[in-house]
């Protein structure tokens, strides 16, 4: 797969990994034959009724013996009514998306939700809204 970065170069990239633009960015993307995943999702803006606040730390059924920080829910749906997914940062094996399913356990509730923090282009570093 590949993503060409702002300024023109082209950038192949090996899966699975991520690729982050920002609203007004033009993104142009594409891949060399046929074996690549494209999966397109955006954050869902809130925590979904009884999840656990972004920046916990929680335990995923696939990922029993390590605890995983939740960074954010996504909605991966065309039409942004669901299926709402967990994106988690697992020590060892990196960021990934899984089925809300995944979430076995919530070892400890963030004291405060991430998504109140904005990340956008050309911010060096996270800011409150």
């Amino acid at each position: 797969m590949w993503v060409r970065e702002q300024d023109g170069r082209r950038r192949d990239l090996t899966g699975p990994t991520w690729v982050v633009w920002y609203p007004g960015e033009a993104l142009e993307y594409g891949a060399d034959g046929d074996t690549v995943h494209w999966v397109f999702a955006s954050p869902t803006g809130g925590v979904p009724a009884g999840g656990p606040r972004p920046g916990s730390l929680v335990r995923l059924g696939s990922e029993p013996e390590r605890p995983a920080l939740l960074v954010q829910y996504i909605d991966e749906s065309p039409d942004q009514n669901g299926p709402v997914a967990l994106v988690c940062e697992v020590p060892g094996s990196g960021i990934g998306i899984y089925p809300m399913t995944e979430l076995v356990e919530v070892v400890d509730e963030a004291d405060e939700d991430l998504n109140g923090w904005d990340f956008g282009l050309g911010i060096e570093r996270p800011v409150r809204r």
